[in-house]
């Protein structure tokens, strides 16, 4: 088995890139091999091509230092006639958005596949270079930037915990009392007005992984502790009995981490930003990192049904 790269873009396009060569399709230069199809609306056959992976475009991805967030594929665009290839050219920018987020899907010769979130920088106003281009195709230096440069695990992977008010089994405390670092019940507490759990999570990526939480009310006053790193997030807010708030932790959402507050009222859905109850001291959106993590959670509620969650979806730094 080869490596097999496939563009998936918001539009629901999928470009899966051959990664060997390909004789008898197109006479394409040799550097570049078929992109096989699409599959979506478009309805694209085979027409699209791009650089051999792994090569250029593979070794300059792994290569390049995480800190830059743009990285180079060059790929070819061609058609049957002049026609043809303008709808395929349209096609394929139609499907790539600065705005709008597309997946990089790269599965190894193990058969394990990892993801790349990314979106279209710039390549298609110009061809890579003059002797690059044809009445029916052209070569263009197409650039993406992943807003986090690190590979993650597909989605079906994600790791999933639930500790909710009827399924956990646990000792009594009181309602005032948080977890402490020295509880040593791994399946959690749990009284008439509280509920909480210390238990330890494995990371199984390269690097730190953040945690996407789904507080589930009635309840009052979160605290999301990882006892591995120290740190601590809080919210100072009471739930309703129809209330969901999530709190995405994820480090490429750093520049709008979200504290959302659902609630169904009479049948109409409310949300609401609730970052002004964030904890001024304990207002850390935390990872978990690689290895074992010992996390705490304490929820003060007084009604079945009240639940903390979380996903985690591990990042890795190759395929």
């Amino acid at each position: 088995m080869t490596e097999v790269w496939k563009l998936k873009t918001s539009d629901g396009e999928e470009y899966e890139f051959v990664t060997v060569s390909t004789p008898g399709i197109y006479n394409y230069d040799t550097r570049y091999h078929v992109l096989k199809g699409a599959y979506g609306h478009h309805g694209m056959e085979v027409k699209h091509t791009s650089d051999p992976v792994p090569g250029v475009a593979g070794e300059e991805l792994r290569e390049t230092n995480y800190e830059i967030r743009e990285m180079y594929m060059p790929i070819r665009i061609q058609g049957t006639s002049p026609a043809d290839f303008t709808e395929n050219k349209q096609n394929l920018r139609r499907s790539l958005r600065p705005t709008t987020e597309a997946q990089l899907w790269i599965t190894n010769e193990q058969g394990e596949t990892r993801v790349l979130y990314c979106r279209y920088n710039s390549g298609f106003a110009e061809a890579a270079d003059d002797d690059k281009r044809g009445p029916t195709f052209i070569h263009i230096p197409l650039r993406l930037i992943a807003h986090d440069p690190y590979f993650y695990d597909i989605p079906a992977n994600e790791i999933i915990h639930e500790t909710n008010f009827v399924a956990s089994t646990a000792v009594f405390f009181d309602a005032y009392t948080f977890l402490s670092d020295d509880d040593s019940d791994p399946w959690g507490r749990i009284g008439s007005s509280s509920i909480g759990r210390i238990w330890t999570v494995n990371n199984p990526g390269d690097e730190d992984a953040y945690p996407v939480w789904t507080i589930i009310g009635p309840g009052r006053a979160p605290l999301l502790k990882n006892l591995t790193t120290g740190k601590s997030f809080y919210l100072n807010y009471v739930l309703s009995e129809t209330e969901t708030v999530v709190i995405d932790m994820r480090e490429n959402q750093t520049a709008s981490h979200t504290v959302e507050s659902t609630v169904i009222f009479e049948g109409d859905t409310i949300t609401a930003n609730l970052r002004k109850y964030m904890d001024q001291v304990m207002r850390n959106f935390w990872a978990l990192e690689p290895g074992a993590n010992e996390l705490a959670i304490e929820f003060n509620s007084g009604a079945e049904g009240a639940a903390v969650n979380f996903s985690l979806l591990p990042r890795f730094q190759g395929v």
